[in-house]
Parts: C-alpha cells; structure tokens; sequence
C-alpha cells in the first residue's frame, strides 16, 4: 500500500499571526495578504477534524506541517524566541493527538541564532523532524 504524504503542509499560530500583522513596513511580509483569501485562514488554523477530513478526502495520508512563512523569521528576538518556542509546543501537541497522521518541522527564532540552535535541539528531543527557514530574517 502506498501512502502519499504532503509535505511542508503549512499551518498558523495566531499569536504569531497577531505578532506578525502588527509589524509596520519595511518589516511586515506582504505574503500575509495570502492567508486572508477566501477560507485560507480557517484552513490554516485546522489542524483537527477538517484538515483530516480535507486529507481523507485527497487521499492524503500523512503530513508534515511547517508553520505558515514567514513565521518568526522577521520578528525582533525577544518576541520570537517565546512565541517560537510556544508554536512548537503546539505542534508538538497536534503530532502527539493524531501521530499516524501528522509529524512537523519546527519553527527558529532566527533573530538569536544561538536559541534557535538551542530550540531546534530542544525539538529533536521532542520528536519534530526538523526545521523550516524562511529566509527573511532583519
């Protein structure tokens, strides 16, 4: 039996969502635009019944879930290590409540490379499969 598996399958945080919508030019990412069409910010934030439901009906398997970019890559340090650290926990939480279903890259507070060593560590012992880098961090 094959099973397909979606990779990259992105998610949202709300309050990284919250932290990212109050940074003002040059430092907002226009791609958040993107998850205000149509119902792509309520798929985003399913990571329960719908997704799975939207999964079985594509005949999707299993995803991998990587925080929806620009995630923390663009917010000052101090605010991203926590809510780094908050988002990965969560997606902890999602593998740990559907595990045949859903495994996650974990998201780095990029603005202080040595605490996304630091978490990215973290995350491995916590069964995340590896990281997402976005390239936008200031």
């Amino acid at each position: 039996m094959v099973t397909l598996i979606g990779i990259e399958e992105h998610w949202n945080d709300q309050p990284i969502d919250s932290a990212l919508r109050s940074l003002t030019p040059p430092r907002s990412d226009p791609s958040l635009a993107l998850n205000d069409r149509g119902d792509t910010a309520a798929k985003l934030t399913d990571v329960g019944t719908g997704r799975l439901a939207d999964m079985d009906a594509q005949g999707v398997g299993m995803q991998i879930l990587a925080l929806a970019p620009p995630a923390t890559q663009p917010l000052d340090a101090i605010d991203a290590v926590p809510l780094a650290r908050a988002a990965n926990d969560r997606a902890v939480s999602i593998v740990a409540e559907h595990p045949d279903r859903f495994a996650a890259l974990a998201t780095l507070p990029m603005a202080d490379p040595p605490a996304a060593a630091e978490e990215l560590e973290r995350c491995a012992s916590l069964g995340l499969r590896g990281t997402m880098l976005y390239g936008r961090t200031v």
